[in-house]
Parts: structure tokens; C-alpha cells; sequence
């Protein structure tokens, strides 16, 4: 399964605190949505939405950090 595949399987999902991401720009990601035909989108820092692509620069970097959070514990 790719890493975009397990970011799809936990689609949708809204974050408490921003996952960040530490590029050039520092990204916040607020949520995470599904569209009808399967595509990740990531709401980023001004509330817009943005397709996750495994072809992006930064992308294994954002895919590896999405998926550490989606994997934490959750707190009681």
C-alpha cells in the first residue's frame, strides 16, 4: 500500500492542533477530505484546499508527517 493509499484510508480527518510541516514555507495542515473520485485534499494555512500529489516536491516529506500523526495514539 503506498503512502498516499493509507493517507486515503483515514480520509477525512480534521486535526486539533495543525500538522506542520517544516519546508522552504512552513505548512499547516488543518484537515484532510476525500473527493468522490478518491483524491486527497489537504486544507493548508489560508483554509484553502490543495491536492496532495505524489509527484509534488516536498511530497514524501508532507506524506510521511500526515501519516506519523494519523498514527499517533489517541489521548483519552
Amino acid at each position: 500500500m503506498t503512502k498516499l493509499q493509507k493517507i486515503q484510508s483515514h480520509a477525512p480527518a480534521n486535526f486539533d492542533e495543525p500538522v506542520i510541516i517544516e519546508t522552504p514555507i512552513p505548512v499547516r495542515i488543518y484537515s484532510l477530505e476525500k473527493t468522490e473520485s478518491g483524491e486527497v485534499m489537504v486544507q493548508i494555512n489560508d483554509g484553502s484546499f490543495y491536492k496532495l500529489k505524489e509527484t509534488d516536491r516536498f511530497y514524501d516529506l508532507v506524506a510521511d508527517t500526515i501519516l506519523s500523526r494519523l498514527n499517533e495514539p489517541v489521548q483519552p
